[in-house]
């Protein structure tokens, strides 16, 4: 409960603070809350809080707002800090909030046994309607390799069809109205940094190789992804051509969900990313100018 008021409390703050609107709403109605910092005609798409237990990124998108509003930006940055606001409150509430109206009596039902089985709500990933919407993306929707069809479940579930959820047909619409040169999706845990899909435009891995020096974090590895498929990032690398990563925050050490008291140490491990990102970028449009 404690770190959803204070999640809370940082969301109301920043929304009295900075320029924002409202893309779309959760499968439940809730608003999904973007913020828009820089100027310019170029666009970067940082997004968090897709998974519920993953809600430290929300945190750490919420430090970087105030981080990044800072710096007189040539770029606009997107940032929607929680795109699935119904699983947060089910992972950070539990059955002080996991109750009707939000289902009707059969989803409810399904929901009960699934509270029964997980035993309580640390572990849960998906969204309001029990979809894990970053497996929902019509990008090999249901290629994955831990992909869930049966009923609606705590993680891994894909839904009926791609692009079911209202998260993420909103998210996509987002995208495909800014149209970003580079969108990067903020999960937990690892410390790793996964890049690229199977498919993609030889012009998209050469932009993601170049961007790669900017958006990993010190001592964070790299990989290519392997066995993942109907995610945001696969969805905007294959589908729109945009390069675009996923960093896993968080080191393995810690348990899910990873409480807000660890937030700080992310945040100061992630803050500099976007910055050196505009200073590369900028710096090679320099270059190209001056041959």
């Amino acid at each position: 409960m404690k770190d959803f008021f204070i999640l809370k409390t940082m969301l109301e703050k920043a929304k009295e603070k900075y320029k924002h609107f409202s893309f779309g709403t959760s499968s439940w109605g809730q608003e999904l809350v973007c913020f828009e910092i820089g100027q310019g005609n170029r666009c970067i798409i940082l997004q968090g809080g897709m998974h519920a237990r993953e809600y430290v990124t929300s945190f750490l998108l919420l430090k970087m707002l105030d981080y990044l509003s800072c710096f007189v930006l040539p770029f606009r940055v997107l940032i929607c800090p929680i795109v699935n606001p119904d699983g947060v409150e089910i992972c950070t509430k539990g059955k002080n909030y996991y109750q009707k109206p939000h289902f009707d009596d059969k989803k409810l039902n399904i929901n009960k046994k699934l509270i029964n089985k997980i035993g309580n709500f640390d572990m849960y990933k998906a969204n309001g309607r029990g979809v894990d919407i970053n497996v929902n993306f019509d990008c090999d929707w249901g290629g994955g390799k831990n992909n869930f069809f049966a009923f609606p479940y705590f993680q891994n579930y894909a839904g009926k069809r791609p692009n079911s959820e209202s998260e993420t047909k909103t998210l996509i619409s987002l995208t495909k109205k800014y149209k970003p040169f580079i969108t990067i999706s903020y999960h937990s845990k690892g410390e790793v940094v996964y890049y690229g899909y199977e498919g993609a435009k030889r012009s998209v891995k050469a932009k993601s190789a170049f961007y790669m020096k900017a958006v990993v974090p010190f001592r964070y590895k790299k990989a290519f992804a392997k066995n993942s498929t109907g995610g945001y990032k696969d969805y905007c690398i294959k589908k729109l051509n945009i390069p675009s990563f996923t960093i896993e925050v968080g080191n393995d050490s810690l348990c899910h969900p990873i409480k807000l008291d660890n937030g700080e140490k992310i945040f100061s491990q992630n803050k500099k990313s976007v910055v050196k990102l505009i200073k590369l970028v900028l710096k090679e449009e320099k270059c190209k100018k001056n041959l």
